[in-house]
């Protein structure tokens, strides 16, 4: 309870300093608070910071999807029309999502910088990201170096930085928050569920996994056993699968097939080709790997422990996502959702393994930190290019510049 009442006196006593340092010094304001971050405080300057990420970002890399955000808000700009005239305007262009159009069509309202349109992406994402973190933080208990850690993790991975996808990585934000309230606080937010595929339409797939988990796992309560089994399975069989979408790609709307169709073209290979991975990103990505497989064996043998605390349905739903993400990751472009199911897996171990007091195999849980950190190193190496240098500046050198 005592914990409960200090969050709650730094978030009174100080909200307003908070805002006046985040004025004089946004990224600063973060570290001032790092002792709260519990406290809502912090939670609202990590959104803050997100828009601010949002109005210095790099976007001039005409590699990057941030290029095409900026001329796609350009472009809007000489438009003469109503609201709804604008969104059918944007799909007779072939925009099968329509979020970008609305926030570009609003932004363009107030602002004719393109700096604005991506501070208000900045500022839509951190606001799902930010409730994340403080949802995620609240849960956790026993403060110790490899806590510190995992809560860097859940700072870093998937942070404003992911702006440069804003379309998707907000959604997956959405549905994470999604996901958390559900296993969390026992409940389902129906408008969150509502306004996922306005963001991005690839979002009805995860949110698929999770309803029919809910409808069919809860239903028939199937064993971690037979869980774990279908997630081997599906590592065996997730190239035929691939395959087999190729194939099917005739059959599918044509918007989607279309989508699918150039992700498999010799066009999208070369370019692939051209950019690939470097050595240092290819160890990390496969320390990602291990956590993920490390994580499933000691979740599996400390399944008694992890039931009393009631998180065995998040853990199973972890599972079954997993399986999916698996067997759908050969499909070009949708291996992005293994990224959201390694997030969440985090969260839980974060949550989960704070508070046990006692758990089998903890010097392989010491293993899994250490994996963690270097995963952490890679996803910042990785996403740099779009920190503009502005970024690391005060405000006011913004508003003159």
């Amino acid at each position: 309870m005592s914990k409960n009442i200090n969050i709650s006196n730094v978030d009174k006593k100080y909200g307003g300093v908070s805002i006046l340092l985040f004025v004089l010094y946004p990224l600063l304001s973060i570290f001032v608070f790092i002792k709260n971050t519990k406290s809502k405080v912090f939670s609202n300057l990590l959104w803050l910071l997100s828009g601010y990420f949002g109005y210095t970002m790099y976007v001039n890399d005409p590699i990057y999807d941030p290029y095409r955000y900026k001329y796609f808000f350009l472009d809007s700009l000489s438009f003469r029309g109503d609201f709804f005239e604008f969104i059918n305007y944007r799909a007779i262009q072939g925009d099968l999502d329509v979020y970008l159009a609305i926030v570009s069509y609003f932004s363009a309202i107030f602002s004719k910088d393109y700096h604005f349109f991506f501070c208000v992406l900045g500022l839509i994402f951190g606001y799902f990201y930010s409730r994340n973190v403080h949802l995620v933080l609240r849960y956790t208990n026993n403060v110790s170096g490899q806590v510190i850690i995992y809560i860097g993790a859940i700072l870093v991975l998937k942070s404003f930085w992911f702006l440069f996808g804003a379309r998707f990585w907000t959604a997956a934000h959405i549905f994470i928050l999604i996901v958390l309230i559900y296993f969390l606080k026992r409940k389902l937010n129906y408008w969150l569920i509502c306004i996922l595929p306005i963001v991005h339409v690839s979002m009805l797939l995860p949110l698929l996994v999770f309803v029919s988990y809910i409808v069919i796992i809860h239903k028939f309560k199937l064993q971690k056993t037979y869980l774990l089994v279908i997630f081997i399975l599906s590592i065996l069989m997730s190239g035929l699968i691939g395959d087999l979408a190729i194939k099917m790609v005739g059959f599918l709307p044509p918007e989607i097939g279309g989508r699918l169709d150039f992700y498999n073209s010799s066009e999208y290979r070369s370019f692939k080709d051209g950019n690939k991975l470097s050595i240092f990103s290819i160890v990390f990505i496969w320390c990602g790997k291990f956590y993920f497989l490390l994580s499933t064996f000691i979740i599996y043998r400390n399944w008694k422990v992890i039931s009393t605390l009631k998180y065995s349905y998040f853990a199973l739903f972890l599972l079954y996502f997993a399986a999916i993400a698996s067997l759908i990751s050969s499909i070009p472009i949708l291996d992005r959702f293994w990224h959201i199911v390694f997030f969440l897996l985090v969260i839980f171990n974060l949550i989960v393994f704070t508070n046990l007091k006692d758990f089998k195999h903890k010097f392989l849980f010491n293993s899994l930190t250490i994996l963690l950190l270097l995963v952490c190193i890679q996803n910042i190496y990785e996403y740099h290019v779009f920190f503009g240098r502005n970024f690391f500046l005060p405000l006011i050198f913004n508003l003159f510049d």
